[in-house]
């Protein structure tokens, strides 16, 4: 039994792709082609002030009727294509000396819009950057509240649109996302369409000094330590509130604290880098202070004991390590700040403010009730005569 003979689709391909040139007679026809081409367009484009230049219906001696079959006319047809496409038709606008009101209008109610215009013509500054995404959190916020703004938030897709803005920027553009007016407002649109890769994806490159693209755009150390303890800081503080809570905001934070330097050292045991997490981990603290016991009892007890550790590295023997020691989901502890307290030189807190003084006070409260409740009387003791000490000097 004979088999099917093969169908012969060569022709048709054939016609569908014409074959490359294979002589350097056929590669400089091609050539030769493609500039009388990209002349016509550029002529077309760009006329000639000296020179009167036809319409393109228009037909004389000089210009005679295009031949469709000619392969002349088959590359003005295809650049033409080219040319017609939006992307190439957005030309920036003229620089206005003057304020202009209806700018303004079109910011209030279309910002994104206003965003991509500014994008495409290769205008985005750091000004219009930041008015653009305070009027889209103005926009969702005036409308929406609580989870119905987060989901307004995750389905304007702002944080989809900037990241892929700056993927295809160029290095001084990319530094404007990283400026401090920028990431607080960035950051709660990331993690509202759950985009917290992304902005791990930003800190590793930020770590590694690469955020703006390769070897030759090598970030300074110190402007990469810089944007990257205010990159965490504002995600850790969008994400405990806009994203998956305190629990989830110290995943990130913890995660942070792994990430390896240029000299393949990790955050946390670089002594350069490490102090970039003081700031996001002081307000990962005072958020479980400030909420607890919602907060604090919901966190997972081996991710808190990493928190601690890490804060311990970054503030040891410090009135913030004292504190999150003693909000511990199962193992709350008050001598860390007894410790703190007795290491204090003398009339220390009479140099503090009112509000410090205070959260110390309130601090030392509660630092006495756990000794209490945990039969700890010794330091309970000691503490409960400081205390009262304290209290009696600030009275006078």
């Amino acid at each position: 039994m004979k088999g099917t003979p093969s169908l012969n689709y060569a022709p048709w391909l054939k016609n569908l792709h014409p074959p490359l040139p294979r002589t350097p007679r056929q590669s400089q026809q091609l050539l030769n082609a493609l500039t009388s081409s990209f002349r016509r367009q550029l002529d077309r484009e760009y006329p000639s002030t000296r020179t009167p230049t036809l319409d393109k219906d228009e037909v004389s001696e000089d210009h005679p009727p295009k031949n469709p079959e000619s392969s002349s006319y088959a590359t003005d047809k295809h650049l033409q294509s080219i040319l017609d496409n939006p992307l190439f038709r957005v030309k920036p606008r003229k620089e206005v000396k003057a304020k202009d009101p209806s700018q303004d209008a079109r910011l209030a109610k279309e910002p994104m819009v206003v965003f991509e215009e500014l994008a495409a013509a290769g205008n985005v500054t750091s000004a219009a950057l930041s008015n653009c995404l305070v009027s889209q959190l103005l926009l969702l916020s005036g409308k929406k509240s609580g989870d119905d703004f987060v989901k307004a938030m995750r389905d304007s897709k702002t944080a989809s649109r900037i990241a892929s803005w700056w993927s295809a920027s160029d290095p001084q553009s990319r530094r404007l996302l990283f400026l401090p007016q920028i990431t607080p407002l960035i950051t709660k649109f990331l993690v509202a369409e759950n985009m917290q890769n992304v902005a791990s994806t930003w800190l590793k490159l930020l770590a590694q000094q690469d955020a703006l693209g390769g070897e030759v755009f090598r970030l300074k150390k110190k402007d990469a330590r810089i944007w990257f303890g205010g990159l965490l800081n504002d995600l850790v503080l969008a994400e405990a509130r806009y994203g998956g809570g305190i629990e989830s905001a110290m995943r990130l934070y913890v995660s942070a604290s792994s990430i390896t330097t240029l000299d393949q050292t990790s955050i946390i045991d670089d002594e350069f880098w490490k102090a970039t997490l003081l700031s996001a981990g002081g307000h990962l603290g005072q958020q479980i202070i400030q909420n607890e016991p919602e907060h604090a009892g919901g966190v997972e007890p081996n991710l808190y004991e990493n928190y601690v550790h890490i804060i311990n590295t970054v503030a040891a023997n410090s009135l913030l390590h004292a504190c999150v020691c003693m909000h511990h989901p199962t193992q709350p502890d008050g001598s860390p700040y007894v410790l703190y307290v007795q290491a204090l030189p003398q009339d220390r807190t009479a140099s503090w403010s009112k509000v410090r003084r205070e959260h110390f006070m309130r601090a030392g409260f509660t630092a006495l009730r756990i000794l209490l409740d945990q039969n700890r009387t010794v330091h309970a003791t000691w503490l409960a005569k400081y205390m009262q000490k304290t209290i009696s000097q600030h009275l006078d």
